[in-house]
């Protein structure tokens, strides 16, 4: 069954957006006051970034860009192979559902959502037109 709910996910997510670890034009990043008080952290799913800098290097994070969300602005991802890796030490509402899956981009976690209530800090629930719904930058 997870097979399947995750091959429905892989196509809902890869149609209605796509993903980057690049860093976007302009950057600038998130104030340092904020980047240090996340850096002790060890999992910063869903905090605000620029880039891979703005994330905690304590445990590997890379600056996610969903093409549905804000181009100049990601979100901290740490890398994963397994969901129980976006779960473990995640700090966002327990309603938002940590996952080992951004399109095109393998070994990253998105969240998924129902309501923006579900999602961490700046983000927001996309509404993806699929079965599923992920917290993106606005």
């Amino acid at each position: 069954m997870r097979i399947i709910l995750s091959f429905v996910a892989v196509l809902s997510l890869a149609t209605g957006c796509g993903a980057g670890t690049t860093n976007p034009p302009g950057g600038g990043g998130p104030d340092a006051a904020a980047s240090a008080a996340d850096a002790g952290s060890s999992n910063a799913l869903g905090q605000a970034c620029t880039t891979a800098a703005d994330c905690p290097s304590t445990r590997p994070h890379e600056c996610v860009f969903l093409q549905s969300g804000n181009p100049n602005l990601g979100y901290c991802s740490p890398t994963c192979t397994v969901d129980s890796d976006c779960m473990g030490g995640y700090t966002g509402p327990a309603t938002g559902t940590p996952t080992c899956f951004v399109p095109d981009q393998p070994g990253l976690c998105s969240i998924l959502c129902d309501t923006s209530a579900d999602c961490p800090g700046d983000l927001t629930c996309i509404i993806t037109g699929g079965p599923v719904n992920v917290c993106a930058t606005q």
